[in-house]
C-alpha cells in the first residue's frame, strides 16, 4: 500500500508544530484523535504512535483511513460510541473540534474519560473571541476561546496541570483575516445548517493534489519560523490537561 503525500494547509502545519512539541517522547504511547477530518494531522500522528480516530463524516473518515492505514492506524466512522467502552488512550486529541460543539463541557468530560490515567488531553481551537466573524459563523463555530476560558473548562472536567497558549505567530493572524473575507466573496454559498456546516468545514480550503500539498509544506517553513520567534502569540490556541492517576 502506497504512502500518500502530506496534504496540510499552512495553518495545519503551524498547528502541527505546536502539537508535536507537546506529544509524549515514548513512541509506544497510544493516540486517539476525535474528529480527524481528512486525516492531514492523522498521518503525522500515525507515523509516530499507535493511532486510532473517530470521525462522524463518512467521506472524511474514508479519506483519513487511507492515510493512516499504511502505518497500522484505524479510523472509525462515528463518534466515541463507535469505540469499545473500555477503550482508552495515553493521548486523546481534538484539533479544531470543540468550537463546533454547543455543549462543550459535556464533550470535554466525555473526551477526558477516554484518557488513560496519567495521560493527557490535547486540543486546539481558534483563539481571541473578539475575532469571531463571518467565517466562524459560516463553518459552524459556536464560539472562540481565550486561554483562561479553556483552562477553566478543562479543570471543570477533572483535568490537572492544565496549560493553554496561543500559537501560530503573525502568519496565523494574516490567514485568519483572509478566511474571514471568504464569505464576502461567496455570499450565496450555503453550507447548510449548523451540523452540515460542521461536517463540511474540515474539507474547505484544503490543498488538492500532491503538488498543492508540497507547496503548502514549503510555504510552512517561514511561517513556523516566525511562530517560534513569537511564542504565545497567534490566532490559534492549544491547551493540554492531564488526567490524574
Amino acid at each position: 500500500m502506497s504512502v500518500q503525500p502530506y496534504a496540510l494547509t499552512i495553518s495545519a502545519w503551524l498547528r502541527w508544530d505546536a502539537v508535536s512539541r507537546r506529544l509524549p517522547l515514548d513512541p509506544r504511547s497510544s493516540i486517539l484523535e476525535i474528529g480527524c477530518g481528512l486525516g492531514g494531522l492523522s498521518q503525522l500522528l500515525a507515523e509516530r504512535f499507535p493511532y486510532a480516530a473517530v470521525e462522524t463524516d463518512a467521506v472524511a473518515a474514508a479519506a483519513a483511513g487511507e492515510r493512516v492505514r499504511p502505518y497500522g492506524g484505524t479510523v472509525l466512522h462515528g463518534d466515541l460510541s463507535a469505540l469499545e467502552p473500555s477503550f482508552h488512550a495515553d493521548v486523546v486529541c481534538a484539533f479544531e473540534v470543540i468550537e463546533h460543539i454547543e455543549d462543550d463541557r459535556a464533550a470535554l468530560a466525555e473526551w477526558a474519560s477516554r484518557v488513560t490515567p496519567g495521560g493527557r488531553l490535547i486540543l486546539t481551537t481558534p483563539s481571541h473571541p473578539e475575532r469571531f466573524g463571518r467565517w466562524d459563523s459560516r463553518v459552524g463555530h459556536w464560539r472562540r476561546y481565550d486561554a483562561q476560558a479553556i483552562i477553566e473548562r478543562l479543570e471543570s472536567v477533572g483535568l490537572t496541570d492544565v496549560e493553554a497558549q496561543c500559537y501560530g505567530g503573525p502568519v496565523s493572524f494574516a490567514l485568519d483575516t483572509v478566511r474571514q473575507q471568504v464569505p464576502k466573496l461567496y455570499p450565496h454559498r450555503d453550507l447548510g445548517n449548523h451540523h452540515e456546516a460542521t461536517m463540511k468545514s474540515g474539507q474547505l480550503l484544503q490543498p488538492r493534489g500532491a503538488l498543492a500539498g508540497r507547496l503548502m509544506h514549503l510555504g510552512s517553513y517561514p511561517a513556523v519560523a516566525l511562530a517560534r520567534a513569537f511564542p504565545g502569540r497567534g490566532a490559534g490556541l492549544i491547551a493540554v490537561g492531564r488526567r490524574p492517576n
